[in-house]
């Protein structure tokens, strides 16, 4: 496990180089979206707390990939050496309440599995089906621009980020086929190449010095980037996520998740109060 985790770190360097080189080019500094801040380090602190053998296993618990929670690691024998079958997610609401038989998340394992993950997401899914339209007087898709500047600098973006995953998922590829099993899933903890080469925009606003611009395809939910300018071409200032209760239940002025912004988480960014503590203009619900 300890080799796992030097050789991750040593792979993890390796993407951020790559990645760092794409986000000088499209990402301002302060700008924490995609920015993978502390990851290195992260996996540098991680190591094993207790070690179980069951009759068809080895059990690994370790601080953790993350920092609230624990990992769960289960390996088998391969060889001289072993594998890792599958990682578990601490449940972080028996970390935090205390473990109880009646928790909706982990069902009182105090462990998450990916495949029960999944599996509640495609339920969530099913009860919640996503709606067609959010305000009546926003457009969800086939929004219309007319910047060609503005469009081509997000067209280079897309390219490169792709190119640039390409490249460190194939780093990752090597560091897993060494440590994991064939039948675990690895490629869930790096971006989708096949998601970042989907992502189209879907309206652009602009606004003097700055410029607002939809884009869909690479989640489920869209994205909102808000860039500056600088000098001829463009800086990606920051980015926001659709809020996924409005998306999925209709557009409400009184969300509890973004407060009818329907970008702005209120828990982080104060929702709809932030535009008017900042002096920053909000966008408008009607791009065009």
């Amino acid at each position: 496990m300890s080799d796992c985790f030097q050789e991750r770190t040593t792979a993890l360097k390796r993407q951020l180089e790559i990645h760092r080189v794409y986000r000088r080019r499209f990402y301002d500094d302060k700008c924490d979206h995609f920015s993978r801040r502390g990851t290195v380090e992260l996996s540098e602190t991680e190591k094993v707390l207790e070690v179980s053998p069951t009759e068809t296993e080895i059990v690994v618990v370790t601080t953790g990939d993350h920092p609230n929670h624990r990992s769960r690691y289960h390996v088998t024998p391969s060889g001289q050496s072993w594998l890792i079958q599958e990682v578990d997610t601490e449940c972080l609401h028996c970390r935090t309440s205390g473990p109880s038989d009646d928790c909706v998340e982990c069902g009182g394992i105090g462990w998450l599995r990916w495949e029960d993950r999944a599996e509640r997401l495609a339920l969530h899914e099913r009860h919640f089906p996503r709606t067609t339209s959010l305000n009546p007087g926003e457009p969800l898709r086939d929004g219309r621009f007319h910047n060609p500047a503005i469009e081509q600098f997000m067209t280079d973006n897309f390219k490169e980020r792709t190119e640039a995953l390409k490249k460190e998922a194939e780093i990752h590829a090597e560091h897993c086929k060494r440590f994991y099993g064939p039948e675990c899933d690895w490629s869930r903890w790096i971006p989708s190449v096949q998601k970042s080469e989907a992502e189209r925009i879907s309206n652009v606003k602009l606004l003097e010095v700055k410029a607002y611009v939809i884009t869909d395809g690479f989640d489920a939910l869209r994205w909102r980037y808000r860039l500056r300018q600088t000098g001829q071409s463009w800086l990606i200032q920051e980015v926001d996520t659709e809020c996924p209760f409005c998306e999925r239940q209709g557009w409400k002025a009184n969300c509890i998740w973004c407060g009818g912004t329907i970008w702005e988480h209120k828990k982080f960014n104060g929702g709809s109060e932030r535009s008017e503590q900042s002096g920053e203009e909000p966008f408008p619900e009607n791009p065009s």
